[in-house]
């Protein structure tokens, strides 16, 4: 199973980044987040219980996190549950209207003769609708920033308003 969602965001590309990388948030301005518990805390990698709604149904899951900062990347290993061994990657592309952020869902379903049922339900009903609230309300979030020079102080003036972007 594959699936890809994306999204124009207008935001810095480090910022949108950061505010991806940063789980601890995600439930502060993703109303369809539950949850989420840090099982293991690190600089560029977390292990991770995950809760969400797809609509009034709960879902939850655990994975590990990875932060590459230099690629720009959040890579995610979903560890348990139905999804165990799926693997997520979001990707922040500067494009000329903006970020393209990608978020790219692979799992090849452990039990190999239920996948032609279970791989629709898990990344068409669950894992599609999650990932596309996400990006719609990770976009409002980041674009309703002020926009912040890279130290994270308010820009003085347009000069740093535009290193920033850079």
């Amino acid at each position: 199973m594959h699936t890809a969602n994306s999204i124009m965001m207008n935001a810095p590309k480090l910022r949108i980044f950061e505010v991806a990388a940063d789980l601890e948030k995600w439930p502060t301005f993703l109303p369809h987040y539950r949850y989420i518990n840090y099982l293991q805390r690190g600089a560029n990698r977390n292990v991770v219980k995950m809760a969400a709604r797809r609509g009034n149904i709960p879902v939850s899951w655990v994975s590990e996190e990875l932060i590459d900062r230099d690629k720009y990347e959040v890579r995610f290993r979903h560890l348990k549950a139905w999804t165990k061994g799926m693997e997520v990657v979001w990707t922040f592309v500067e494009q000329p209207s903006g970020v393209l952020v990608s978020i790219a869902h692979d799992l090849h379903f452990r039990i190999p003769p239920l996948s032609p049922i279970a791989e629709p339900i898990i990344g068409g009903f669950f894992i599609g609708y999650v990932a596309n609230q996400t990006l719609k309300h990770m976009k409002a979030y980041v674009e309703g920033l002020p926009r912040r020079s890279a130290a994270g102080e308010p820009n003085q003036s347009r000069g740093s308003e535009a290193e920033a972007d850079a």
